[in-house]
Formats: C-alpha cells, structure tokens, sequence
C-alpha cells in the first residue's frame, strides 16, 4: 500500500509493533515528528529525542533496517484505530508478520480465521493465514498489521 510523502515538520503517530510490542507490553501510539525527506526514506523522531531520528521507507511508512521493524507510522489516531476496528474477512484480509524478515514467504498471508491457544506452553491469540497456494501457519496477533480490509 503505497502512502503520500511526508512533509517535514508533520507531526505522525508512531507504533511500536514487532518485538517491540511482544511480550505483553501494550501497543501504543507515540507523537513524532517528521526531521528530513528524502527520495526513498524519511526520517522522524520523538520531540524529546529530535537528535536520533528513525528511518523509515516511504512506500508503507514502516521502520528502515537490517532486521524486523519495531515501529509503524499512521496519519492520525483515528487512522489507527480505522483500520483495527473493521472486521477480519476470511479470504479477503491481508496480515503483515512483523517478526518475518522482508524475503521471507511468510511475511504477508491472507486471514482463514483467529485461534486462541489456553495452553500453558506458548498461550495466547492467533491469526491462522495462508498464502493462497495450501500453505496454512499461525502468526501471533500482538504486532500483526492489518494491510488490507475490503470495504463491504
């Protein structure tokens, strides 16, 4: 999903996903603001830590580097909460696994349904997502970006 180019001094809402909202912290929206654009990333830091921006691509607004991002830009609050408020559609919906690196197949898959495991090794709620071809995996819902909801 390609985004519009930010412009410096815009102020955009940061959240941390990944490992950076694994393990039970809660996923929280930031205030940051954008320092420098450029033709294939740009760069934003919080007010209080102007002197370290981050980097992030400008195509999907999400954090530039080597190994798995920990935060993902929006708009606006309610551009968050937009997109995780709609329904998942089974077949339709696309997921991003922030935990997947970005050659990996099983980056981005497609929603079949939701599993919650009760179990003591390894609890919690899951999205069960395929990639169309009969490969079916389990990504954990903490971090998972919602890409694509179709509109009803």
């Amino acid at each position: 999903m390609k985004r519009r180019k930010p412009v410096v001094g815009e102020t955009l809402y940061s959240l941390n996903v990944g490992n950076a909202a694994w393990h039970g912290i809660k996923q929280e929206l930031t205030p940051v603001v954008v320092v420098s654009v450029g033709h294939k990333y740009f760069k934003a830091s919080e007010r209080r830590m102007i002197n370290r921006p981050i980097t992030y691509h400008l195509e999907d607004w999400v954090e530039a580097g080597d190994y798995e991002p920990d935060s993902r830009l929006y708009e606006s609050p309610q551009a968050w909460e937009d997109g995780v408020s709609n329904k998942l559609i089974f077949g339709k919906t696309r997921i991003q696994n922030p935990h997947a690196g970005r050659r990996n197949p099983r980056k981005i898959g497609i929603y079949v349904e939701t599993v919650i495991r009760r179990s003591m090794v390894n609890p919690g709620t899951f999205y069960r997502v395929t990639n169309g071809r009969g490969d079916f995996w389990l990504t954990p819902k903490d971090g998972c970006v919602i890409l694509a909801i179709p509109a009803e």
